[in-house]
């Protein structure tokens, strides 16, 4: 489909049946005045250099070339042009902890609810970034693949909730595991890994794989959700309780995270509001120098092709021009290029 830029010049298409218009009057005028110098086949003799019917093409080549330059400045787009960008960002992928001790409550409305919004509002900061989303819990999964698409981001993060309620628990290392996969292993730029989580790991070895990370260059940042003590866990109209019918406290192992920022290379952010903690965590990723993306980004219906229009409307005013004002071998006319 066509877009036209500046589509009021598109009046100007009126040029060509303009201009036949006036090559009909200006032809009758000249047989009429041929008519009062004598019969045409006398005329023709006499006057070799006077063509009248000659007059009528050379208007249409006028009116043609003025109809191509409106179409021209009307600006006509169509296809897909396809650029290049080099753009400063990073590969990041934020982790996020769905296990059932982020529904406690010690933070409002709860753990995983603050987690989800500081995520949200952090997007908003983000600007070139590659991102992607895990979730976990016992096992973790890629929500969202690696995309610069910031608002399908915003409603994956939206739609998180917990897990399969069977396989609970909380698997650091799986996590990691995932987010490794999520980032490219040919990459054009650093990564980093960003975990929300209350840091409660019943598998462990999360350790040795945030070392791995970093020896790959693969930075580990942790955030820690909830406050220092030990709180419930909701459940239904009730709290969730252990294999011995006592309720299940649950409290944040910031200890833990610390340890695999540590491990990571990465920074540990710990506080009462996690959108301030997120926000510390962006900070050290901006102080980094980071490498250059090169990408390719498509745009439909924006590729202009008005110089084909000038280029031949430009052929065709030079062929009114230099039209040769004769038909007869002998005659001798002056044009542009000299006699003929």
């Amino acid at each position: 489909m066509i877009h036209w830029e500046e589509p009021w010049f598109l009046f100007g298409l009126l040029a060509l049946p303009l201009g036949m218009a006036i090559g009909f009057i200006l032809l009758k005028q000249a047989q009429n005045r041929l008519k009062r110098l004598g019969k045409p086949k006398n005329t023709a003799q006499t006057l070799p250099l006077y063509q009248p019917k000659r007059l009528l093409a050379r208007h249409f080549l006028l009116g043609l070339a003025g109809s191509l330059l409106a179409v021209a400045l009307a600006r006509p787009q169509w296809g897909q042009r396809t650029v290049e960008t080099e753009r400063k960002g990073m590969y990041l992928v934020l982790a996020v902890d769905v296990s059932q001790s982020m529904l406690a409550e010690d933070v409002k409305p709860n753990r995983l609810y603050r987690a989800k919004q500081a995520a949200i509002h952090w997007l908003d900061d983000l600007n070139n970034d590659q991102l992607a989303l895990v979730v976990f819990a016992a096992t973790a999964q890629i929500q969202m693949p690696m995309t610069s698409d910031y608002g399908a981001a915003r409603l994956y993060l939206e739609s998180i909730d917990q897990l399969n309620p069977d396989l609970q628990g909380t698997s650091l290392k799986e996590a990691l595991a995932a987010a490794y996969k999520a980032i490219p292993q040919e990459r054009e730029a650093d990564a980093a890994v960003i975990l929300i989580s209350d840091g409660e790991d019943h598998e462990g070895e999360a350790l040795e794989m945030a070392a791995k990370m970093a020896d790959e260059g693969i930075e580990v940042h942790t955030l820690s959700v909830g406050l220092n003590q030990a709180v419930p866990i909701p459940m239904g109209n009730g709290y969730l309780k252990d294999e011995a019918g006592k309720m299940a406290l649950t409290k944040p192992n910031k200890q833990m995270l610390a340890q695999l920022a540590d491990m990571g290379g990465g920074t540990f952010a710990d506080d009462p509001h996690p959108e301030q903690a997120l926000n510390r965590i962006f900070a050290a990723l901006e102080e980094k120098q980071r490498e250059s993306f090169t990408s390719e980004i498509k745009e439909e219906g924006r590729e202009e092709h008005a110089g084909w229009f000038v280029a031949a409307a430009l052929v065709l005013l030079s062929v009114e021009l230099f039209w040769k004002n004769t038909r007869k071998p002998h005659a001798k006319v002056w044009t542009w290029f000299g006699n003929a």
